[in-house]
């Protein structure tokens, strides 16, 4: 403890409020340990005051100005408590934004010290037991299918649809994916056999489905709804329009009636033996 000027003024609001001799009264005082129960003060008549809701407020600020080294780390982390809770009780004083802030980094500081060369390693044991806490019908999602299973991503990474790639974004992809060894994990027997074994019995995403359309749309049901015929829509291909089969006696191909090539006649071979 320092007898310094916050000490004084600290001394002063308590030998005020003593002299006063003031008497208990709902919304307008507070109790208060002089010498603060954390550090060694009694929890008797002789070490308690009554202060204003204020007054209180600025004592817990000056003990964190006379203390040293622990007492001093005390003394933050009770002002703190105060400080974040002060506005829920009380109207009449508000707490500045640099006292806050300076609060606030002497907590952060006090609170990394405090964690510095500690570690909280987590046993097997202890990862086995998370493990069996989640198991079969202790896990919530046991039995169901995922929500979004059948939705479809709104684009690539999750990404709005229709918005593209940064060229910053292609190239440390293109950066990434470039890495030797990159794609090793693709070669491994052990993984597609772990992938293989994984969907065995398992019913697929389109089992028992069937392609139904409406003339203008087609989609993947059950069961055909209402104004749906089974089938999919006609696929027009318009590249293939006006197109005739011709073969050269070894192959067969593909073309227009003026874009015959040399050696070409009309008709297919059948390759039927």
């Amino acid at each position: 403890m320092i007898e310094n000027k916050y000490y004084q003024w600290y001394v002063n609001i308590i030998q005020n409020a003593i002299s006063q001799q003031r008497v208990k009264k709902i919304n307008t005082y507070e109790k208060h340990h002089i010498i603060p129960d954390s550090l060694g003060g009694l929890n008797n008549k002789d070490n308690l005051v009554l202060l204003t809701f204020k007054e209180h407020f600025v004592c817990h600020h000056l003990l964190t100005k006379f203390t040293v080294n622990r007492d001093r780390s005390k003394m933050i982390f009770a002002f703190w408590s105060m400080s974040n809770k002060w506005g829920r009780k009380n109207t009449t004083y508000r707490i500045t934004s640099n006292v806050y802030a300076r609060l606030k980094e002497e907590v952060a500081t006090l609170i990394s010290k405090n964690n510095t060369g500690k570690s909280h390693p987590v046993t097997d044991e202890t990862r086995k037991l998370i493990s069996e806490s989640k198991l079969g019908n202790k896990n919530p999602m046991h039995g169901k299918a995922a929500p979004n299973r059948g939705i479809m991503r709104p684009g690539v990474g999750g990404r709005k649809k229709g918005t593209a790639w940064s060229e910053s974004e292609r190239v440390s992809r293109l950066i990434q994916r470039s890495q030797p060894g990159y794609y090793d994990y693709l070669k491994n027997p052990q993984r597609g056999k772990k992938i293989s074994e994984s969907t065995k019995g398992r019913l697929g995403a389109a089992d028992g489905k069937q392609w139904v359309n409406n003339g203008l749309v087609e989609t993947y049901a059950y069961t055909c709804p209402p104004g749906y015929i089974l089938g999919r829509l006609p696929r027009l291909q318009t590249n293939k329009q006006g197109m005739k089969w011709y073969n050269n006696g070894t192959v067969n191909r593909q073309f227009k009636d003026n874009l015959v090539e040399q050696g070409f006649i009309r008709g297919r071979i059948s390759k039927k033996q």
